[in-house]
């Protein structure tokens, strides 16, 4: 398992019960590592991390144990916060940043990024990225930070979306979705001062 805190990743071994700690190797030179929001493993087993100062693939060898390199395309994030992470089917990470919502396509190393276009009502509520989620049918669900919930069809390009209405008793509890769980075919929310959804 990996483990990230702020000021680093840890890794830890459930069988033989140990812990090896790993603060430095995120730093780019800097005598503290960043603060990790988020980590996830992609379909060749590589190890990513969301941090506070960008995004980072993390190597594993023989003979250094834990090393990070940040991602051959970095252009596109730079030292932006990384938020959330999730790795799909087709092996695209979806990244989410204080800056827009990223799809990085890992075969072709290309990227698409959604951002808010008020000219678009089908464009994403919110360039503040939380948390994503993939149900498994076809549909991605976006958190976003003071824009709601998104959802996302791939087939139709396009983002429908439910905002934070006070007044709404069948509506979303706060504008800040920061986690998503799925638990026997529902998909629960967890929300910034709204509680459990």
């Amino acid at each position: 398992y990996y483990i990230g805190a702020s000021e680093g990743i840890y890794k830890f071994n459930n069988q033989k019960k140990w812990m090896a700690t790993y603060p430095a190797r995120l730093t780019n030179g800097n005598s503290k590592g960043p603060f990790v929001n988020e980590i996830t493993e992609d379909n060749n087993g590589r190890i990513w991390a969301g941090t506070e100062t960008g995004l980072f693939l993390l190597k594993e060898n023989d003979t250094q144990p834990f090393s990070a390199d940040n991602l051959p395309a970095s252009s596109f994030i730079g030292s932006t916060p990384v938020y959330a992470l999730m790795c799909d089917k087709q092996n695209r990470l979806w990244i989410g940043t204080s800056a827009g919502l990223m799809v990085y396509h890992q075969q072709n190393n290309q990227v698409t990024k959604h951002v808010p276009d008020p000219r678009n009502p089908a464009s994403i509520s919110s360039a503040s990225i939380r948390s994503i989620f993939f149900d498994g049918l076809g549909s991605y669900w976006i958190g976003t930070f003071r824009g709601g919930l998104n959802k996302y069809d791939e087939n139709l390009n396009l983002f429908s979306k439910i905002t934070y209405n006070p007044f709404d008793p069948l509506g979303i509890n706060s504008p800040k979705i920061t986690a998503f769980a799925h638990l026997k075919g529902k998909i629960f929310l967890g929300t910034d001062g709204g509680g459990l959804q």
